[in-house]
């Protein structure tokens, strides 16, 4: 099964490469190499969680597919009744002998049981794919980027393929890989139906899998990716014909913002707003305790309420984005987080200040729309996964599906800026 594992991915690479080649050709001549460093970066993932953490996450979470794949073997029936089962519903005989039991990593244990079937139970083999899988979204969202911005063609390489912690945390086997590949299919779809301006099967399918794959294993981006990406849709649409603006849309922007939200309670049992507080106090919790006091951020004021959490909002976002300092670098880890962090906000301060002396703002109100639309998504995200996953290393993983955002808009404002002065070809 490895052999013919093997053969199907480097099948599915040609047939990936021979289609993304004819539709563009704007990358393609670093598009091996893109693909070599996710691979590269997905066993790295593996065999750091092997020596350095002995074991973890991505092991656990790989077993419980070879269960369930066992268990495919020996009982399909047990199995097929296993994998169609609701969440919190699975058969207890079965939750029983798998490490994890939360419904997110079951259903990432699912998805690994059919990876263990096809390659054999090999945890190495099975990373490429999932890795794989995060690329083509990636792909796909930096090629339909590129004709939107064609000269933010460095930026995007920078941002998704060198940027340290979001590369490495979205290779291998976790579930954030998986979460990235679907959040970057899902919007580089919306980019494409736009620019066509038709919609096609595979324009629908493929982001209504990806949105499905979102809920359940990282519902806190299903949510954001849901409330903000179709109002960034209206307000890109509106700026591209330039459409003439009207303060009266600002309230109807935001009764599409409330509105929407109003929703998400029916979706996701975690998104009812009268749980959501105490899930995120319960996970704080859990993961404060169980870390190192001098990798983990302190809320001694954090509540399961919304008024606690609004007020720890702030700090949680300042030190999301200011810890560790560089006085509190331990380990090569610490200082790619530290390095990242003071990058981004370098980056940002002189990226906001071109943005703002080019007063470009006044001429296309909308852009300035899909900037604060962006902003919103992404400081609501990083602000609640603090807050829910005060350890260093889990906050650095968690949020990188927003954090990638923040770094693309800082890089692409400068290389603009660059551009137009002849600085940079």
């Amino acid at each position: 099964m490895g052999v013919f594992s093997l053969c199907l991915l480097t099948l599915l690479v040609y047939l990936h490469y021979q289609n993304v080649n004819n539709r563009t050709t704007h990358f393609s001549k670093i598009y091996f190499t893109a693909l070599l460093i996710k691979f590269t970066l997905g066993v790295g993932v593996g065999l750091l969680y092997t020596f350095y953490y002995s074991g973890g996450d991505t092991f656990s979470l790989f077993n419980d597919g070879i269960i369930l794949s066992k268990i495919a073997k020996t009982d399909f029936s047990a199995y097929l009744n296993f994998i169609t089962s609701k969440a919190y519903r699975y058969p207890e005989v079965i939750m029983q002998q798998l490490t994890k039991s939360n419904a997110s990593s079951t259903y990432f244990g699912i998805i690994l049981s059919f990876l263990a079937l096809l390659t054999g139970e090999n945890y190495w083999i099975s990373s490429l794919y999932i890795s794989f899988f995060a690329f083509t979204g990636i792909w796909k969202l930096i090629s339909e980027l590129y004709l939107i911005y064609p000269k933010s063609k460095y930026s995007l390489f920078l941002t998704f393929f060198l940027i340290p912690s979001f590369s490495f945390w979205s290779s291998g086997i976790l579930k954030e890989s998986l979460a990235i590949g679907c959040i970057c299919w899902v919007i580089g779809y919306g980019f494409d139906i736009i620019r066509k301006g038709k919609i096609n099967f595979s324009s629908v399918i493929i982001p209504l899998f990806c949105l499905l794959i979102l809920l359940k294993i990282k519902f806190y981006y299903f949510a954001g990716v849901i409330t903000f990406l179709p109002l960034f849709y209206i307000a890109y649409i509106f700026n591209k014909n330039n459409y003439p603006y009207k303060s009266r849309y600002i309230f109807i922007l935001m009764f599409l913002i409330v509105s929407l939200i109003n929703i998400l309670p029916q979706i996701h049992y975690h998104l009812d707003f009268n749980r959501l507080p105490n899930t995120i106090y319960l996970n704080y919790q859990k993961l404060y305790q169980a870390s190192d006091i001098s990798n983990a951020i302190h809320f001694p004021n954090l509540k399961p309420t919304w008024t606690s959490i609004i007020q720890s909002t702030p700090k949680a976002l300042f030190t999301s984005f200011t810890y560790p300092s560089f006085a509190s670098i331990n380990n090569i880890f610490t200082a790619i987080v530290c390095f990242e962090n003071y990058l981004l906000i370098l980056c940002g301060l002189i990226s906001l200040t071109i943005f703002l002396k080019s007063k470009v703002y006044s001429k296309k109100p909308y852009l300035l729309w899909m900037l604060i639309l962006v902003l919103l998504y992404c400081s609501i995200m990083i602000a609640l996964i603090t807050l829910s996953s005060p350890n260093l290393g889990s906050l650095n993983r968690y949020k990188i599906g927003a954090s990638v955002f923040l770094f693309y808009l800082s890089f692409m404002q400068i290389e603009i800026f660059l551009r137009d002065k002849s600085l940079l070809k």
